[in-house]
């Protein structure tokens, strides 16, 4: 296992800063798009992370991949990690700031539900202040919806994931 941490910035009303800290496998992809609906899909978002925007987020350092967006859309960050079973249980923690204060447009991490087809919402913030850092976290272990590990893994090419977003609603 490798201790990653994934960072977004928001420089402007729409745009989101996050970081994101998880223990994970090798064969994770992150992806993010600003959209005017928000995404019901598991699928990679629009927007895959260059191989400088994943060294970005190899550790917490305050560096940021940024997500932009006119007010009108949904920013979405989206993180797909690689497990070697579906027996193990998956948590995140984030942490991130944002432009537009919690309190005005809440932040949310959710994880995608494979046996309901649907993402899950585990934690959200909207009581923070414009460009101060927080933190969003939660283990699928710790909602009680999910009946088993399998809920929540979804199998692609025969492989175990896990996928998590980090997303702030128009």
């Amino acid at each position: 296992m490798v201790t990653k941490s994934l960072a977004y910035s928001v420089t402007a009303e729409n745009q989101i800063t996050k970081s994101l800290q998880y223990a994970l496998t090798d064969g994770t992809t992150y992806s993010m798009e600003a959209n005017a609906s928000y995404p019901t899909t598991a699928a990679d978002l629009s927007t895959v992370f260059s191989e400088a925007q994943e060294g970005d987020v190899e550790t917490d350092d305050g560096v940021y991949v940024t997500v932009s967006g006119a007010s009108t859309k949904y920013l979405v960050h989206q993180f797909r990690i690689r497990h070697q079973n579906t027996a193990d249980p998956a948590s995140m923690t984030w942490r991130g700031k944002v432009s537009t204060p919690t309190t005005v447009k809440p932040v949310y991490l959710s994880v995608w539900d494979e046996y309901e087809g649907a993402w899950i919402d585990i934690d959200s913030d909207s009581g923070t202040a414009a460009d101060t850092e927080f933190e969003l976290s939660g283990s699928v272990e710790d909602y009680i919806y999910f009946s088993s590990t399998t809920d929540y893994y979804k199998n692609i090419d025969g492989l175990n994931y896990v996928i998590w977003r980090v997303w702030q609603a128009p």
